[in-house]
């Protein structure tokens, strides 16, 4: 069991609008949390971040200067708070502008309003990333598989990475794109290969009918990480040889709950 629990968070809130401010806080406390910290911009955050390291990070999407992407980009860039949880609260629709934040690795994206169900849910899966101790206790050992991350965005990588590492691997490859994957297939024997979708050269749909169709590790089990699920050219994922989809955001459990259905 994880020792960790929502009342031993350290939040910091980042919002521009007052009377929202107060009214995500108010959930807050009523989730639980006791120790929240507020900012109103990208800048008063990093500000915040250097006086007190926090848990976890919320923000909302738009400021006057700067954005939530822009905040999520500069933490992860940061080697003392790269590992921070992040969790967006946006009403924001827009594929394109989602994208950016969801590569750079962010626990669950709420909407305004939200539900304390839905933000429970959240802290729950930012607890996973920052005390791992539940999730590792899976019912099959995968600490030593070799597995192998594919994604053109470097910050999606490390993110995908580090949600891999609360579950117990160590011995995780990297490639850019389906290109330069095949060249490592070719010379490592994987035991898991999780890939993005859209990338250059070869995406992962072209990347997964070499594995299954002209490689010599056609049975690997391959996962699927993408931000664009529910498009239809992901309909047949499951014709096509993936054996797992994962959406973004995601976080340790869900991955763990899909590699329990694959291995």
């Amino acid at each position: 069991m994880t020792t960790l629990s929502i009342s031993d968070l350290s939040i910091l809130l980042v919002e521009a609008s007052t009377p929202q401010s107060k009214a995500i806080s108010s959930t807050l406390t009523e989730a639980g949390i006791k120790n929240i910290t507020t900012a109103t911009s990208v800048s008063a955050a990093l500000i915040a971040m250097e006086k007190n390291v926090p848990d976890l990070v919320f923000s909302a999407m738009y400021f006057e200067h700067g954005t939530g992407t822009d905040l999520v980009t500069i933490i992860r860039s940061h080697s003392k708070y790269a590992e921070i949880p992040f969790i967006l609260i946006s009403s924001e629709k827009n594929r394109d502008a989602l994208d950016p934040v969801k590569q750079a690795g962010v626990v669950a994206i709420l909407p305004k309003p939200f539900e304390i169900s839905a933000l429970k849910k959240s802290l729950f899966s930012a607890i996973d990333f920052i005390d791992p101790s539940e999730s590792s206790s899976i019912e099959f050992d995968i600490a030593n598989y070799n597995i192998l991350v594919v994604d053109d965005s470097p910050l999606a990588r490390k993110h995908i990475i580090r949600v891999l590492n609360t579950l117990g691997p160590s011995n995780i490859e990297e490639a850019t794109d389906g290109l330069e994957a095949t060249h490592m297939i070719e010379q490592t024997v994987f035991d898991l290969i999780v890939t993005d979708y859209h990338m250059p050269n070869m995406d992962g749909n072209e990347l997964v009918n070499y594995i299954r169709n002209e490689s010599n590790q056609s049975n690997v089990p391959i996962m699927m990480v993408t931000s664009d699920s529910e498009t239809a050219q992901l309909g047949a994922i499951e014709q096509d040889g993936f054996s797992a989809l994962c959406d973004k955001p995601f976080d340790p459990n869900t991955v763990l709950n899909l590699l329990q259905n694959i291995i």
